[in-house]
């Protein structure tokens, strides 16, 4: 399975990152724009995606963008359209309720959620990369 942590470097996001990473191709987020984990080998370098605030919507849309680019070979034009009134402002993708209530499971990390997606929306719209 492959994991995308959204801010890797702060006090949960890197413990994750060790844990996850021994059974998962772990990638994480990184404010900063270069690597904090340069020196250290138990974080490797190539899979942190830098310069990506997890608050910032903007910079996190940019960075599922560039996933979707390496997944199809199709560069993403990113364009924000003016609010709807059903769009929602503020949402954080939490699943812990839903595990519980519902004895909800993914079956789908965000890659292969992105390649199944995209795969349906280029073969819906005769798209192709």
């Amino acid at each position: 399975m492959k994991i995308l942590i959204l801010g890797g470097s702060g006090l949960l996001g890197h413990r994750l990152w060790i844990n996850l990473r021994k059974e998962h191709e772990v990638w994480v987020t990184v404010r900063q724009t270069s690597s904090p984990f340069a020196l250290r080998p138990e974080f490797p370098i190539n899979y942190v995606r830098t310069d990506v605030d997890a608050s910032n919507f903007d910079q996190v849309t940019r960075a599922l963008a560039g996933m979707v680019k390496e997944i199809s070979s199709i560069d993403v034009p990113i364009e924000y359209a003016p609010m709807r009134p059903a769009d929602v402002k503020h949402c954080r993708a939490e699943i812990t309720k839903a595990q519980g209530d519902l004895n909800f499971k993914p079956d789908a990390d965000i890659k292969k959620g992105l390649t199944k997606y995209l795969n349906w929306f280029m073969e819906d719209t005769k798209i192709s990369g």
